[in-house]
């Protein structure tokens, strides 16, 4: 967790995923998620709350996501949060894959 708060973020992407990661039950917290499995409920808690899609989808791709389109909001994913995860001191990483773990 400490290397998640170091990652650096301009937006709320990492802390969806997480969010969605740990609404699961306790013992299915570890288990790892793709970007397509996310990519409904990442798009529904941005555009829940108005301050959500005006503050996270306010450039010009974040606009083009306004409409859920499945394929576009994994890439999103793919490429922002997942990408910018901190490799673990213990030289684990949480991008394997395509899988955040």
């Amino acid at each position: 967790m400490i290397e998640v708060n170091r990652t650096l973020m301009h937006k709320n992407y990492k802390t969806v995923v997480l969010k969605y990661m740990f609404l699961r039950s306790p013992g299915e917290w570890y288990k790892s998620v793709t970007a397509m499995e996310a990519a409904l409920f990442f798009h529904a808690y941005l555009m829940e709350k108005p301050y959500g899609r005006d503050a996270d989808l306010a450039d010009q791709r974040g606009k083009s996501l306004h409409v859920y389109d499945e394929m576009k909001v994994a890439r999103l994913i793919a490429e922002m949060p997942m990408t910018k995860w901190r490799v673990l001191r213990r030289g684990r990483l949480l991008l394997r894959l395509g899988n955040f773990i």
